[in-house]
Order: C-alpha cells, then sequence, then structure tokens
C-alpha cells in the first residue's frame, strides 16, 4: 500500500479515504484482498474510528466488500458495473462536448487540450494509473 502525507487541513477520516480510494483504484490493493482495521490502523497512524467510517463510505462505493464472520476485503472488479459507466461516461461526456462547442472560451479549450495530451503521455507509458485517473478526473 502506498502511503501519503496527510494534507494540510483534511481530517483524519479524509485522509484514510483518500489513501484507501486512490490504493484501490489504482489495483495497489488488488481485488480480494482483505483489510484488516487493525493493520490499517497502524499503517496510517490513526484510530480504529476512521477506519471503520471509511470501509463503510467504501463498502456503499461497492469498492470493499464485508463479509459476516470472514472479514473486509478489496471489491472484485465487476465488469457489468464497468460496462454501465462507460456508457452512462460517454454519452455525458458528448452531450457536454455539445455544450463546449457553443460556451467554453479559447482559454478553457487550450488547458482541456493540455490536460488531454497529458493523459495520452501517461496512457503511453502505461505505468501510472492514478496518474492517468487524477488527470482524467481534472479533464
Amino acid at each position: 500500500m502506498i502511503l501519503y502525507e496527510k494534507l494540510e487541513k483534511e481530517t483524519c477520516k479524509e485522509y484514510v479515504y483518500r489513501v484507501l480510494k486512490d490504493n484501490i483504484m489504482s489495483l495497489e490493493l488488488s481485488p480480494g484482498e482483505i483489510l484488516s482495521e487493525s493493520d490499517l490502523s497502524k499503517k496510517l497512524n490513526v484510530s480504529r474510528t476512521p477506519i471503520r467510517e471509511v470501509l463503510i463510505k467504501l463498502k456503499a462505493e461497492k469498492l470493499i466488500e464485508v463479509k459476516p464472520q470472514a472479514g473486509t476485503y478489496v471489491s472484485q472488479i465487476d465488469w457489468n458495473l464497468i460496462e454501465e459507466a462507460i456508457f452512462i461516461r460517454y454519452n455525458l461526456e458528448k452531450e457536454a462536448l455539445k455544450e463546449a462547442c457553443e460556451n467554453f472560451s479559447e482559454d478553457t479549450l487550450i488547458e482541456m487540450e493540455k490536460c488531454l495530451f497529458a493523459q495520452k503521455l501517461v496512457a503511453q507509458k502505461g505505468n501510472n494509473l492514478l496518474e492517468f485517473h487524477n488527470l482524467d478526473k481534472e479533464f
């Protein structure tokens, strides 16, 4: 698991959420990997309370599974959810592009092109999913 420095004014809960979600999204924490509250608490140097709160949130986002009497695990990749997300995103971005063609300033379009170019460079390297994901959110 990759650990980050806690950001200024970031609560323990926000810090734990950011670290765990980034590690899940980048596959640093593998699908099926067990997550122990006590281990996470030690690694992140926080009490178990923010760990529990974040695990509840990640469960609601379907990023982890809690199996009674068995443990908490990183969720397996659900290809049906991915297909749905791709479909929704494609249609939303298509509509956003229509709006952009009518309303975006030249400066905004230049910034978007820079971001897209950076995404292409990261994709060509193929080794930094988290950076690609962050650039994608920025776009």
